[in-house]
């Protein structure tokens, strides 16, 4: 360890995927925790910051020794800046390290003033709204940017009022929340007023599309996400971008809704709804087998959708997420999910038999009592990596199999008996929160 280069431990750290590994490093030996101000680099996208961009730390967690790398760190690290109106509804879970309440026209030469901006988020509010005037007044802003980092950052709007941005705005991301009388309808949209250089898209409230539902025109679209009432507005695939690869639907019902036909560039759907499944199960209504998709999201798991959860409907599937609401004691059968995946993320309130064989990440939040004991793992085992959330029983000898390297304990209060924790376990994360 003495005879490393610092020039090795750079690359070391570059592959430590996590702070804590790489704080843990720092800890291998003397020599290592004396050169850390050499070698030593941590992400700081998820850090508490305070609104200039320093770490806020806390009294249990003070980290001496390590402050002035991670402020250092912060202080290299490329900008991500929110502009809001409204102080009270985003300064409080926004994880960007630059926050400028909005006063007139002075936070435009505060952010030109800043280097490395990664990204610009403009948050509104019905009280003070981003309007049309405001949008025009931007020109200047962003050809300023442009002409001093020659391109823009990427440029996001969480809008919460009924004024739109016009077409000249390049917008990169766009999300809208606006709720009319009735608490779910947003009201008329005009679709022709979004930018095309959008590639994310994601409206959180029902609305009337006027002229009518076409996206064909965005044809950066990557991502989408929508509330679609489709019994009163036709979901057409024609009417979608063919550059969209994920895409979000919310249902607010089953019932009389039409087949829908995924573009054939989907590799990432996910698939919620608002009311109880009455009219047939999630799958009943989407055109299968669905060929390119690679992720697949449910909401709510019903029996009748698991059971067409198979490598004949989907056989390039490699990722998983279903929530299974429906208290059942009878254990479900998950052997018989595609081939191909990869990928499993399970919250449940029914215990499971048994798990497919070629699954190697896989994640369970344990919303009732069932034990690993009584379920039956792949032989031979390929799961590496495993998350237990909520898990009501103590962890003993022979609940997991002996192929996982990485296990994480959520939300667990239990012993772990000694003889449950096998010599291939090289990373073990306990999280009660």
């Amino acid at each position: 360890m003495d005879t490393l280069p610092v020039i090795v431990l750079r690359q070391i750290v570059e592959y430590l995927p996590s702070n804590a590994d790489r704080l843990i490093m720092s800890l291998v030996c003397k020599r290592w925790f004396d050169q850390r101000q050499s070698y030593l680099h941590f992400y700081t996208d998820r850090m508490n910051l305070n609104k200039t961009g320093i770490i806020n730390f806390n009294k249990t967690v003070t980290l001496n020794s390590y402050k002035q790398i991670i402020n250092q760190d912060i202080i290299n690290a490329p900008l991500t800046i929110l502009l809001y109106t409204d102080p009270h509804q985003y300064i409080n879970w926004d994880t960007s390290n630059r926050c400028i309440l909005l006063n007139g026209d002075t936070w435009k030469q505060e952010v030109l003033a800043m280097r490395w901006i990664k990204k610009i988020t403009f948050c509104d509010c019905p009280a003070k709204p981003m309007d049309k005037e405001f949008w025009d007044g931007t020109t200047e802003f962003f050809e300023a940017l442009i002409a001093r980092d020659g391109h823009l950052p990427k440029i996001q709007f969480n809008q919460r009022t009924r004024a739109l941005p016009q077409q000249h705005v390049h917008l990169d991301a766009l999300a809208i929340s606006i709720y009319g009388d009735s608490n779910d309808d947003g009201g008329t949209f005009n679709i022709d007023a979004l930018p095309p250089t959008l590639t994310s898209l994601r409206f959180n409230s029902y609305f009337w599309f006027v002229p009518h539902f076409d996206l064909t025109h965005l044809g950066s679209l990557k991502s989408l996400y929508l509330l679609h009432d489709i019994q009163r507005k036709q979901f057409d695939s024609s009417n979608l971008p063919p550059s969209l690869t994920k895409l979000g639907i919310e249902l607010p019902s089953m019932e009389n809704a039409p087949l829908v036909k995924l573009p054939p560039g989907i590799t990432n759907l996910s698939l919620q709804h608002n009311y109880p499944l009455q009219g047939g199960h999630y799958l009943s209504k989407l055109e299968l087998p669905a060929h390119y998709l690679r992720v697949l999201k449910f909401g709510d798991m019903d029996g009748s959708t698991l059971l067409r959860i198979t490598s004949s409907n989907f056989p390039v599937l490699e990722h998983l997420i279903f929530e299974y609401k429906l208290f059942n004691e009878i254990p479900m059968d998950l052997s018989s999910l595609p081939s191909s995946l990869q990928r499993l993320n399970v919250s449940t309130y029914r215990p499971i038999a048994s798990l497919p064989s070629s699954i190697e990440w896989l994640s369970i939040q344990f919303e009732c009592k069932f034990q690993l004991s009584d379920m039956v793992w792949p032989s031979p085992s390929r799961i590496r990596t495993l998350h237990l959330a909520a898990y009501g029983h103590e962890l003993k000898e022979g609940d997991i199999p002996t192929s996982i390297t990485s296990l994480k304990l959520k939300r667990y209060n239990k012993p772990v008996h000694p003889s449950a924790l096998f010599n291939g376990i090289q990373k073990l994360a306990c999280i009660k929160e």
